[in-house]
């Protein structure tokens, strides 16, 4: 495995509550690790983290750890509102007229810095009825 430097996360479904076939799919990253995805309520100024830097603002709720594929990718969903209902604290943050910002952090043992860790870009999503 080597670090690839340029983890991005992207959106594919809709933005429907009702429909929770929202998927979440982090690209980039290193083949055969762990990483999850997080989101949080705000934008903040980059933070260094590992090899990255964190623009997603506290506090922060995350998905469970998935493993990548040997091409470094990985997906969350469909089900993030059900998943929601279950893990994160009432009422469920993710609802109509809600934005929130996703992120993904990755192990990362061979980075540039040697930190063994990085982090993808940000995505902001409104989320919709």
């Amino acid at each position: 495995a080597t670090s690839t430097g340029g983890v991005y996360i992207e959106a594919s479904g809709s933005l429907s509550i009702n429909a929770d076939d929202l998927v979440l799919t982090v690209l980039g990253g290193p083949g055969n690790q762990f990483g999850l995805i997080f989101m949080g309520p705000g934008l903040q100024g980059p933070v260094q983290l590992g090899d990255g830097l964190r623009c997603v603002a506290a506090p922060l709720l995350r998905f469970p750890a998935r493993p990548s594929n040997a091409q470094g990718t990985w997906s969350e969903g469909p089900g993030l509102v059900a998943y929601g209902n279950l893990a994160f604290p009432p009422p469920n943050p993710l609802m109509s007229g809600s934005t929130w910002h996703f992120q993904a952090w990755t192990r990362d043992p061979f980075g540039p810095c040697s930190n063994f860790s990085n982090l993808s870009s940000a995505l902001s999503l409104t989320f919709e009825p």
